[in-house]
């Protein structure tokens, strides 16, 4: 089984086996043995700030902190040779091993300690406000994304329509016919599977945050854990009513949620399996919570009609519909971005204020009529897929451009979007990927067996799942010799002060 990737302007098709990894290569170097140095976290995105805390160098010593090869900042250690300081990690800085590199001006006491950057997309949507938007991707863009190739494809077999994609941890988690299975991201091996008689009611994506992975199944919703699958406690939210269905979870602020085909949206507690609260919506909601504003938006029906409903989040008290608007069209997706509530219906696409002040929409605009699509905001654009794809300014709907329908010929069914780059997926066989600016076409690709799922975007790579429960890895240059500069772990005698920082401290 191939996955076979084309390049704009390239006309021979090809099929990429692999790609060899990058490693970083340690240099004998030890560090001094009275040092210490601790990052909190000592793993994230880029552009995350990290705590930095020493020991055992001079007494009010300057010390010169590295971030990789740059002299990033400059802290005075206490009376008893403590340092305390803050950095952030580069916007630049690409997936893998950095070192975070201390070195005493005067005693030339020095310490290294490793951190790891992730571009993880650990949920669906990428975060409780559905954005569908990996900010913090900076190794795939419209520069690279042309040279995607095959790096690796696994099948997991049939998923019965339940299928869903997340990142975290170096694993891709996925939802199968009969559970999850976690496969190395690097290999597509597969590291375990776990049996939680996931039904087909819903795409499941699973949630990870922490050690552990969050999905419903067939006696109720499950926390298993990221290195082995094992069961951590399960809920039997939903069995007393017959409810055998969940939608994705979202986990936020050590709480997950989730809906439920009993008609109800749970709040359980992410470390005990408590549930804390739940409400009932009259329906079996069609898509997983979205949650921004301190509020729980889930689409669902209501009455002749369909509606997104508004609950506290902290309660899960009813704050009523959004917009008092009833819907002819089932509500597929919602996207919550500055306050403002994009809905997709299929046919028309609303934004509507997300506090509900006022009642109506702010705008709407027609789209193509697919019976499905998800949205993404980026940067204040709106990217649709539904059946067309388009792309709006947030603020008043207008449109930048769209594109009527995919080169396969088949509808446009979910997109999402990473520094620059929109990726798109119809209900054919057909991988997009498309300017953000403009939408040219950058790279395109099909799987061998149907429709495939929201498409994520982690640590320089694209992953996919098809109709049949084929996961796919795409990166930059898979299946060439063309091979990344090797990851080098910096000389502290290489490492050069820069003498016009000043102590932050």
């Amino acid at each position: 089984m191939h996955f076979f990737a084309k390049r704009p302007g390239v006309s021979i098709w090809r099929a990429g086996p692999i790609l060899i990894a990058i490693s970083s290569a340690f240099v004998p170097w030890t560090a001094d043995a009275a040092t210490a140095l601790t990052l909190t976290p000592n793993a994230g995105h880029p552009s995350v700030a990290v705590a930095v805390s020493g020991s055992g160098f001079g007494v009010s010593e300057a010390v010169d902190i590295y971030v990789d090869v740059t002299d990033t900042e400059l802290a005075v250690t206490s009376a008893t040779g403590t340092l305390t300081a803050s950095l952030t990690i580069p916007a630049s800085a690409q997936p893998g091993v950095d070192y975070i590199t201390a070195i005493g001006r005067k005693s030339g006491d020095t310490v290294q300690t490793a951190f790891t950057v992730s571009t993880s997309w650990a949920e669906a949507g990428f975060g409780a406000a559905q954005l569908n938007w990996n900010p913090w991707e900076n190794t795939l863009s419209p520069s690279t994304v042309p040279s995607l190739g095959l790096l690796w494809s696994t099948s997991i077999g049939a998923t019965n329509g339940a299928g869903g994609i997340s990142v975290a941890g170096g694993r891709v988690f996925v939802t199968t016919a009969s559970g999850v299975a976690a496969l190395s991201a690097s290999t597509g091996a597969v590291l375990w599977t776990a049996n939680t008689g996931v039904p087909n009611f819903y795409p499941v994506t699973p949630a990870v945050a922490g050690n552990s992975v969050y999905v419903g199944g067939a006696n109720g919703f499950y926390a298993l854990n990221a290195n082995t699958g094992a069961t951590e406690w399960l809920d039997s939210v939903g069995q007393s009513s017959g409810g055998s269905n969940f939608t994705s979870a979202i986990v936020t602020n050590g709480v997950v949620y989730v809906g439920n085909s009993n008609n109800y949206i749970y709040a359980i507690s992410a470390s005990t399996g408590k549930t804390i609260w739940s409400h009932s919506i009259l329906s079996a909601p069609n898509a997983a919570p979205t949650i921004a504003h301190n509020i729980v938006f889930v689409p669902g029906h209501f009455d002749s009609g369909y509606a997104v409903f508004r609950l506290d989040q902290a309660t899960g008290i009813d704050l009523n519909i959004l917009g008092l608007n009833y819907f002819p069209n089932p509500v597929y997706s919602v996207t919550v971005s500055a306050g403002v509530a994009f809905l997709n219906t299929g046919l028309v696409t609303y934004a509507f204020n997300a506090f509900n002040r006022p009642n109506g929409s702010i705008w709407a605009r027609a789209t193509a009529g697919l019976s499905v699509g998800t949205t993404a905001v980026a940067d204040g654009t709106l990217y649709v897929a539904a059946g067309n794809l388009g792309a709006s300014n947030t603020w008043n709907g207008s449109s930048l451009w769209t594109i009527a329908t995919a080169p396969d010929g088949g509808g446009f069914a979910f997109v999402s979007v990473t520094d620059g780059v929109v990726y798109a997926v119809s209900n054919a066989q057909g991988v997009y990927a498309y300017s953000a600016s403009n939408g040219a076409l950058l790279w395109s690709g099909a799987t061998q067996n149907g429709a495939v799922t929201q498409p994520v975007v982690a640590n320089g790579v694209l992953y996919l799942e098809d109709s049949t429960g084929t996961v796919y890895a795409c990166a930059p240059y898979a299946g060439t010799n063309l091979l990344p500069p090797r990851r080098m772990r910096p000389r502290p005698s290489s490492l050069h002060p820069d003498y016009a920082l000043r102590p932050a401290n």
